[in-house]
């Protein structure tokens, strides 16, 4: 009986390791700037959420709406965004057939 193996898995690794140098150095400036982003989208809504949580005038029910978005933000800066951009900048899906159904969950949910 053959296996059906899944379209994200076909030629990742023979992909992986055959960079030139001018190609390294643009993945690794992207994977910076990336990085950033994503440490940008956790802190902000770090600090919103800490803001609204700490200071008594701002429990109102407005707030309380963008303390949820703010808190639905930090869970997809942690769990969407570092597969996604990875996914991007490698041009295919490296993380395994476990993960990619974490993350197809992650990004429906």
């Amino acid at each position: 009986m053959r296996t059906k193996r899944s379209n994200f898995t076909v030629h990742c690794s023979a992909s992986l390791g055959l960079l030139r140098p001018s190609e390294t150095a643009v993945h690794v400036i992207l994977y910076l700037i990336l990085t950033a982003v994503i440490l940008l989208t956790v802190c902000g809504n770090l600090l919103v959420i800490i803001a609204v949580c700490h200071f008594k005038e701002l429990h109102t029910p407005t707030n309380v709406l963008i303390l949820s978005l703010a808190f639905s933000d930090i869970l997809t800066g942690l769990t969407v965004m570092p597969f996604q951009f990875v996914w991007l900048i490698e041009s295919c899906w490296i993380f395994g057939a476990a993960m990619w159904t974490l993350y197809s969950f992650a990004t429906f949910v």
